[in-house]
């Protein structure tokens, strides 16, 4: 049993010490806390509906060497490699790990020099604008299994900008939607299309 695709991209993003293990006969993302909590993240092979995967689980193994295992925590209805990772961050900070966070980084796209001058001016936004933008893909935007070639980030970032009544440039609506785990399919176009649903028209929020 191998990882997939879709599982060996969220490792690359979450980055050491994730790793794989096979629990109950599927091969899930694991991280060994080594403090006797350990977190497995569940059915990014085969994720219902609507979510990215079905469920990140802490267990508490302080008694393994007496075969007494227990789940403690379980996080459900995850959206996107985003969410997965900000979950894992406070998970790894609430058990007592909190020297496992990392800053985030962005590993879909390998190019560092075309990556940069994106990077540099999304970090022109301030703290609250990236969260809101993170937010609003967070809420919109829902993957897909084929590219949407209707939708670039062009058209993306005027849809944020109606909901959030800001300016949003189109590197910075691109470096937003890298931070959610989407890969954009040609990184050297101008405009980068994603495997995303068609975004719907939508009103400000009153």
């Amino acid at each position: 049993m191998e990882a997939t695709k879709k599982m060996n991209e969220a490792l690359e993003f979450l980055g050491k010490p994730y790793t794989t293990k096979e629990i109950d006969w599927e091969i899930c993302i694991y991280l060994d806390m080594k403090n006797g909590y350990d977190i497995e993240v569940s059915g990014i092979n085969h994720p219902k509906k609507g979510c990215y995967c079905n469920y990140v689980c802490v267990w508490d193994v302080r008694n393994v060497n007496n075969q007494s295992t227990q789940s403690v925590e379980y996080v459900r209805d995850i959206k996107n490699l985003l969410e997965l990772k900000t979950t894992l961050g406070k998970l790894c900070e609430n058990y007592g790990r909190k020297d496992l966070l990392k800053p985030q980084g962005v590993m879909l796209v390998k190019d560092q020099e075309l990556l940069e001058p994106i990077h540099n001016e999304y970090e022109q936004l301030s703290a609250e604008m990236k969260e809101r933008l993170d937010c609003w893909i967070n809420d919109y935007i829902q993957p897909a299994y084929t590219i949407n070639h209707w939708q670039s980030s062009y058209t993306l970032k005027h849809r944020a900008e109606n909901v959030l009544d800001h300016y949003i440039s189109n590197d910075q609506l691109k470096m937003a939607m890298l931070y959610a785990g989407y890969k954009p399919t040609d990184p050297k176009e101008l405009n980068w299309h994603f495997k995303i649903r068609n975004l719907k028209k939508h009103k400000p929020h009153s």
